[in-house]
């Protein structure tokens, strides 16, 4: 500001207002040193914050997922299970997730008895939905409403297959 009042001739250009100068150049970056250190600890606190709500929802995610009573699936393109859910296992006859997740060419096979049929009506509609009845692992006999859907990324391409088995023994 002195600099600019020197150069228009309203003020003097007096030796100490000239050494002045790099002083204001020095205050004027530490103000704006402060600043931006004040808005990058703003942005800092709120991916902090936005990290915290998302591992939170992740939680409450994999608490619904792994408490339902449907059995759930996600299962890649490829025909490999992805993750299943206590229920799922239950209902196909394992006695965990992870041992239905090791054995998941069987297991999409009893999903799946006519994959081309079945995913060539999940490629077009989008779902599938359908009774099956089949004995699982442990030789049990289990009647489930499948109920199987297409997810796509942002761009539109198939990304996995989502699913659910409802246990429909009762009522048969």
């Amino acid at each position: 500001f002195i600099y600019s009042l020197i150069v228009r001739g309203t003020l003097p250009a007096h030796p100490a207002l000239l050494a002045a100068m790099p002083v204001g150049i020095w205050l004027e970056a530490i103000i704006l040193s402060q600043a931006l250190a004040s808005r990058i600890k703003q942005s800092e606190r709120a991916v902090i914050d936005a990290n915290k709500r998302a591992i939170d929802n992740l939680a409450l995610y994999r608490s619904v997922f792994d408490n339902a009573l449907e059995g759930l699936y996600q299962m890649n393109l490829g025909g490999r299970l992805l993750s299943v859910n206590p229920a799922f296992a239950q209902m196909l006859g394992y006695q965990t997730a992870d041992k239905a997740l090791r054995d998941s060419h069987n297991a999409v096979g009893v999903l799946f008895p006519n994959p081309d049929q079945q995913l060539m009506l999940l490629a077009s509609d989008g779902q599938l939905q359908e009774e099956a009845g089949f004995a699982n692992v442990s030789g049990q006999q289990v009647h489930v409403l499948h109920h199987a859907r297409l997810v796509h990324d942002v761009s539109g391409e198939p990304q996995h297959i989502e699913g659910t088995l409802i246990d429909i023994r009762e009522r048969k």
